[in-house]
C-alpha cells in the first residue's frame, strides 16, 4: 500500500506538472471523510479538471475515480442530461464521487445552480409539487475545456489544469507514466478500501488538519470557501500520507506552500 500510494501520487504529480497533482488526489481522498467534513463545515470540496482536448484530463479523472472503485471510460455528459437528471445523480451517490464532463460556455442557469449545490449541498429554491424535494448528497469531478466564468461557481471547486506543456516542462527525459496507470488501474481501489477499513482514524486526522488550516493566520485574508475546499484536499492528502508514512514533512510543507 505504501508503494502504490507513493507511486500513484508521484506519477500524477509528474503528469499534472506541479503539486496540483496532490491537490487532485487529496480532493478524491476527502470523500472518505465527507460526512464528518460536511457535518462540521456545512460545505464540501469538489474538483474541476480543465484542459484542451487530448491532453489527458479524462484519463486523470478516470484514475481519480478508480480510487473509489469506479471503472469508467467517461463521465456523465452535462450536455446530455436535464436539471432533474443531474439532481438525481447527486442524490444517488451519497458521499461517493460523481464524474460530470463536457462543461461548456455559456452554461444554462440550471447547470450553474446544480453545480454550485455540490459545495453546500443545498438544492435550488425551485420546487415541484409532483415530487419530493431532492437532496444533494455528494460532489465530484467536473471536466471541461475551461473553468467556470461564474465567480460563485468557480470559488466552490479546487481547479487542476491538465496540459502537455506543463507535463513536458517538468518531466523532460523521464518515462511516460500513462502505461503505469493503465497497468495498475485495477489496484487503485485498494487505496479506497484501505480508507474504508481505517475510516474512523482517517476522518479524525482530516478534521484535525482542517482545523489548523482554517484557523491559520496565513489564510486570514483568504476567501472562506477557498479555505474549505483546499483545506479538505490538503488535510486528506496529509492524513493518508501520515497513516502510510509515505511523504516526508518537507514535501507536505511544499504542498501547503503551493496551495497558499
Amino acid at each position: 500500500m505504501q508503494e502504490l500510494f507513493q507511486l500513484y501520487t508521484q506519477y500524477l504529480y509528474e503528469i499534472i506538472g506541479s503539486h496540483a497533482g496532490y491537490l487532485a488526489v487529496g480532493t478524491a481522498l476527502s470523500y472518505a471523510a465527507a460526512p464528518e467534513i460536511y457535518d462540521r463545515y456545512a460545505a464540501f470540496s469538489s474538483l474541476w479538471v480543465h484542459g484542451q482536448p487530448k491532453h489527458g484530463k479524462s484519463s486523470v479523472s478516470r484514475w481519480l475515480m478508480g480510487l473509489h472503485g469506479f471503472n469508467l471510460e467517461a463521465g456523465t455528459s452535462l450536455q446530455e442530461m436535464s436539471g432533474p437528471g443531474l439532481s438525481i445523480l447527486l442524490q444517488q451517490y451519497g458521499n461517493l464521487m460523481v464524474w460530470i464532463e463536457e462543461y461548456q460556455h455559456p452554461p444554462e442557469k440550471w447547470q450553474v445552480e446544480n453545480l454550485k449545490a455540490m459545495y453546500d449541498r443545498q438544492p435550488g429554491s425551485k420546487k415541484s409539487y409532483t415530487e419530493l424535494q431532492r437532496v444533494v448528497r455528494t460532489g465530484g469531478i467536473v471536466t471541461g475545456v475551461a473553468t467556470a466564468e461564474n465567480e460563485q461557481l468557480r470559488s466552490r471547486f479546487c481547479h487542476v489544469q491538465v496540459a502537455m506543456e506543463n507535463r513536458h516542462s517538468l518531466t523532460r527525459g523521464t518515462p511516460d507514466r500513462f502505461p503505469w496507470f493503465k497497468h495498475n488501474f485495477p489496484d487503485f481501489c485498494m487505496i479506497g478500501r484501505y480508507l474504508m477499513q481505517h475510516r474512523k482514524e482517517f476522518a479524525r486526522l482530516v478534521l484535525d488538519q482542517m482545523g489548523h488550516w482554517i484557523e491559520s493566520r496565513a489564510l486570514a485574508d483568504c476567501d472562506h470557501r477557498a479555505r474549505i475546499v483546499h483545506g479538505a484536499a490538503y488535510a486528506s492528502f496529509a492524513a493518508l500520507a501520515s497513516m502510510l508514512e509515505t511523504h516526508p514533512a518537507d514535501e507536505l510543507k511544499r504542498f501547503k506552500a503551493f496551495l497558499h
